[in-house]
Parts: structure tokens; C-alpha cells; sequence
């Protein structure tokens, strides 16, 4: 797990670790924040491997300190960040995917079917924080953008067109990627915010196999 690279806490070192946080701090979510402290996840100060320091605000970095808040719990928020490597890769580099679409078991609303609903998202990565998608049906489509607030969370703007009439809705929208096997899944969970009958809980999801 660990990178054995030793380094300095130098700016540049901090750069590159405040950029993994999304300059929020990873426990309080607060941007307003003066200066971000360095964090040794093991609780050594001369441990300086990148992988066990964690960018935290003076707040939270003092209830560590103190013994407030246990280490474990720097080292698995540490953790979650390198495993989503791969995702924060994706939201960057821009890109087309296709996705394909399915509804939710009527019984909870938040377990998806086993079978697509015949859905398919196309989505375009402008930038880490805004995407754009169109969702195709038969003959009904809606297009729309994903703003993201946080690295995971965002809000789906868009426009339903079906029956020569126009409706504009929003739903929140959390993304997420699961490892199975030599498979990845990315999905994306759409949530309405708007009172629109004929949209409920909805899952896009699309699998890529690993190298």
C-alpha cells in the first residue's frame, strides 16, 4: 500500500496533498480554511511517506493530537482516498461512456433490478466538477449537466423532452465505483429533487474490465 518515496512536507508536497482533499478538509468538509496542517497518520513525525500524510484543518488536525479522534480513523479516511485513484483519473482526463440505465425495485427504491430498463446515458467529462448527459428511451430523451460540490456529489440539471412538451427537473446524483473481480463498476445514483411523477430512484452503471 505504502510509497516508499521519502519526501519532505515542502510545498509541493503540500500542493499535491491539499489537491487529494479537494482543499476541503477530509473530516469537518470545511473550505474555509486559513492553512491546512500536515498530518502524520501514524502518530511519527519522522514517518514522512507521502502515503501516511493527511492534509487536515487546525480543528480536527488538534482532536488527533489531543487523542480525540483515534489514528485508525485518519488511516481508513487515508485509505479511501488512494483507492479512489482510478476515480479521480476518470473525472479528470475527460472522455464519452455509455452507460445503461435501471430502475429501482419498487419495494425500497434504492436496490436497482437485474435487468436494464433499456436506458442508455451517454456521458461527456468536461472537467472534474461538470459533465454532460443525455439519456435516450425509445423515443423520449433528456439532456442535462452534473454539477459536482464534492468529489462524489453533485446536482443534475436537465431537460425532459416527450409528447412535443418540455419539463426541467433536477435530481441529486452520487458516483461511485465498485471492484469486483477483475471488473470495475461505475455507477452513478439519481435521486429527484423535483415532484415529477413519472421519475423515481434510478441507476446508471457501466462495467470496464481491469488490466
Amino acid at each position: 500500500m505504502f510509497n516508499k518515496k521519502r519526501i519532505s512536507p515542502k510545498q509541493s508536497i503540500k500542493a499535491e496533498l491539499q489537491k487529494e482533499i479537494g482543499s476541503r478538509c477530509p473530516f469537518c468538509r470545511s473550505e474555509d480554511v486559513g492553512h491546512f496542517e500536515f498530518h502524520h497518520i501514524d502518530g511519527k513525525s519522522d514517518n514522512t511517506v507521502i502515503d501516511n500524510l493527511l492534509m487536515l484543518c487546525p480543528q480536527c488536525h488538534s482532536k488527533f493530537t489531543k487523542g480525540e479522534w483515534p489514528l485508525q480513523e485518519a488511516k481508513e479516511k487515508k485509505l479511501l482516498f488512494l483507492k479512489d485513484i482510478d476515480f479521480l483519473k476518470f473525472q479528470s482526463n475527460g472522455g464519452e461512456f455509455d452507460y445503461h440505465c435501471y430502475s429501482m425495485q419498487e419495494s425500497d427504491g434504492r436496490h436497482p433490478n437485474d435487468f436494464s430498463n433499456g436506458s442508455i446515458l451517454h456521458l461527456n467529462v468536461i472537467d472534474r466538477y461538470h459533465f454532460e448527459l443525455k439519456l435516450k428511451h425509445d423515443e423520449r430523451m433528456w439532456v442535462g449537466q452534473i454539477v459536482l460540490e464534492q468529489r462524489d456529489y453533485g446536482i443534475l440539471f436537465f431537460r425532459y423532452q416527450g409528447n412535443n412538451e418540455f419539463e426541467f427537473g433536477r435530481r441529486e446524483c452520487y458516483l461511485k465505483q465498485n471492484y469486483k473481480g477483475d471488473f470495475r463498476e461505475d455507477i452513478i445514483f439519481m435521486k429527484p429533487l423535483t415532484d415529477l411523477k413519472d421519475y423515481g430512484n434510478e441507476l446508471a452503471k457501466r462495467i470496464t474490465k481491469m488490466n
